[in-house]
């Protein structure tokens, strides 16, 4: 080497970085020195620098003259501040790191070609050296990195061939899970760790995968070397060389015994609300105040649906709830949310839209407070309260009917006695014609008509006196043809009024019933009001003439079968298997209670018979079947 010649080698990784002094020689003491640290502090790159144009183009390079060839390069400046004019610079790449080897000259060498082959040499040697240091660096590093990991890491090979694949390392971490120590489980298949809960299922599908180059992800039941059993999340993911083919698997696990248990925990709590907000009389709606100060629905029950037609999902949105509540009820809503506010329990009624458009009556009741995360919750239990509603219209109706049916039983009594002196006074005014000799023929018609007008209405209240009394049922033997005479007498003005005609088809010999009379009257007239209220409710469409009730009986077999039929429009189909049922109703609010049918399907039950309707050729049918009297 020429006197006074700089020897180094440096490595940097990639263009930008600075360099690291691998081994060199330094021949003037700290002034070498200073220039390997100025080499080093340089940010070498392909433009800026002598070194860098060998380092990243893989070529090397020779200057005798740093001062006129690359005088304005940054690293032979650095080169020429500490005396040297010339050097060569020889890449070596290892790897992903490039090396360089540099020699620097204090005078102009006679010939490059002979230092340069030299250095060629040089490198090809060092090469397998610069190699084992550098895997040896990435090898202290690995070892390293899995000893300070927490999670337990094995690696295994991938050679399916001999009942792999086969356990080759394994860190701290994981000899702390599992209780084992490499050494007495290197070579040994991971499916020693497998517990006796390991679904055989699970196994098949981790094989596969790994069969198959691919990564696992699951949980699995593994057991310790002293046989205690628990859960891990597995992660195994497949390590390939620069041909593409899988050589190790590497596995990173973590003990999720506990994780696992309270999730099973948590399941089973979700599971039991579930099923205790299911089993809950009304549906469990939570409100809460958002930051934005407006309420906002956290959670609805999903017993909701059969409530309101609406699935969970679709109520959780506020405006769907107030836009569905009439306006009396969004009022109360607003007062109700204020309540909220301040902490009260309060309770509210309101009519609300259905899915499929029909009403109901919702109650709502409510509490205010204040959650663990301090934000305001109002709680709130929705139930139906159509039943208790119209249970309530209909006491208070009773009520009124009560106290009409006192007022009418004391008026009966003062007009019987009013028409029995009328009566009296008419007879007496006979007897007194008959002995006068002149002609009183037309006084007598008019008397006789007095006569029979109070005979009439005598007839009326004891008719209307024996339906109200509405004693206990007692099962009798009844005259069907008595019973509808007397409702015939009822109906007079009704019928009158609705311009309907009633046609009563009995046949003379028809045996009687097995029931009670005033209990069969309420079922026609009920009946009969019915019709009248239909054919009304078409106005004009149906013309007085051809509005007609029939009303006829037959005997079939041991029972009698009487109808009441109408064409006053029928029963639309959708409703008609719910006429029956309590408070249902297709009349307008205030018309009707929805309770006559119900009561009508009750007094034929309790007479041991049976009551259909049918809705056909634009008018309504209804079929009492009551078995004959087993007196008769």
């Amino acid at each position: 080497m020429t006197q006074g010649a700089f020897c180094s080698v440096l490595r940097v990784s990639a263009p930008g970085q600075g360099a690291i002094a691998v081994a060199g020689s330094v021949p003037n003491g700290s002034g070498q020195a200073a220039l390997i640290h100025a080499l080093c502090a340089l940010r070498m790159t392909e433009d800026n620098s002598v070194l860098g144009r060998a380092l990243f183009a893989g070529q090397q390079v020779a200057s005798r003259d740093l001062s006129t060839s690359d005088a304005g390069v940054a690293d032979a400046k650095i080169f020429l501040a500490h005396g040297l004019v010339g050097l060569i610079a020889t890449p070596l790449g290892i790897l992903d790191d490039r090396y360089v080897i540099v020699v620097g000259f204090t005078e102009p060498p006679a010939d490059l070609a002979p230092i340069a082959s030299m250095l060629l040499y040089a490198a090809s040697s060092l090469r397998p050296l610069l190699c084992r240091f550098n895997l040896q660096d990435t090898d202290i590093l690995l070892r390293s990195a899995f000893a300070a990991c927490k999670t337990s890491v094995m690696i295994t090979d991938a050679d399916f061939t001999r009942g792999g694949p086969h356990i080759l390392f394994a860190n701290p971490a994981f000899e702390q899970m599992t209780g084992y120590d490499l050494a007495e489980i290197k070579g040994q298949s991971p499916a020693l760790l497998q517990g006796p809960l390991s679904d055989i299922k699970t196994r098949l599908g981790i094989r596969t995968l790994l069969g198959r180059g691919m990564p696992v992800i699951t949980e699995i039941e593994n057991k310790r070397k002293d046989g205690g059993r628990y859960w891990v999340a597995l992660n195994i993911s497949p390590i390939r060389d620069h041909a593409g083919i899988v050589t190790h698997f590497v596995s990173i696990s973590a003990d999720i015994t506990e994780k696992r248990a309270a999730r099973a925990e948590r399941a089973l709590m979700a599971t039991d609300i579930a099923s205790l907000v299911a089993a809950m009389p009304g549906v469990l709606i939570r409100h809460e105040r958002t930051t934005a100060n407006v309420w906002a629905r956290s959670f609805v029950a999903d017993s909701i649906e059969a409530l309101t037609g609406y699935t969970a999902a679709e109520a959780k949105d506020i405006r769907w709830f107030r836009e569905n509540t009439d306006p009396a009820g969004r009022l109360k809503l607003n007062a109700l949310m204020l309540q909220a506010e301040a902490g009260k329990e309060s309770s509210l009624e309101f009519r609300f839209r259905r899915k499929d458009e029909t009403w109901t009556w919702l109650q709502m009741t409510n509490r205010g407070h204040v959650n663990a995360l301090g934000v305001l919750e109002m709680t709130s239990i929705l139930t139906d309260f159509t039943v208790e509603r119209q249970m309530n219209i209909q006491l208070a109706q009773s009520n009124k009917l009560a106290q009409l049916g006192e007022l009418a039983t004391g008026m009966a009594h003062e007009l019987n006695q009013r028409l029995m002196g009328i009566s009296m006074a008419a007879e007496n005014g006979l007897r007194a014609l008959a002995r006068v000799s002149e002609p009183t023929g037309r006084v007598e018609q008019k008397l006789q008509t007095i006569i029979d007008l109070t005979h009439r209405a005598s007839l009326l209240i004891d008719q209307v006196l024996s339906f109200g009394r509405m004693e206990a049922m007692k099962i009798e033997t009844v005259s069907l043809s008595e019973a509808i005479m007397g409702v015939k007498v009822l109906m007079v003005g009704i019928l009158r009024d609705s311009r309907v005609q009633l046609a009563i088809n009995i046949p003379g010999d028809l045996p009687p019933v097995s029931g009670q009379v005033a209990r069969l009257q309420q079922v026609f007239i009920n009946l009969i009001v019915n019709a009248c209220h239909a054919y009304e409710s078409q106005g004009l469409a149906v013309f007085p003439g051809s509005r007609k009730i029939a009303l006829t009986a037959q005997v079939n077999n041991d029972l009698i079968e009487i109808r009441v039929s109408d064409h006053a429009g029928g029963i639309p189909a959708a409703i008609l298997p719910r006429v029956f049922e309590p408070f249902f109703t297709t009349k307008a609010a205030g018309v009707g209670t929805g309770l006559g049918l119900s009561i009508i399907g009750d007094i034929i039950s309790e007479m041991k018979g049976k009551v259909s309707v049918d809705s056909l050729d634009g008018g309504t049918m209804f079929t009492i079947t009551l078995p004959r009297s087993l007196e008769a």
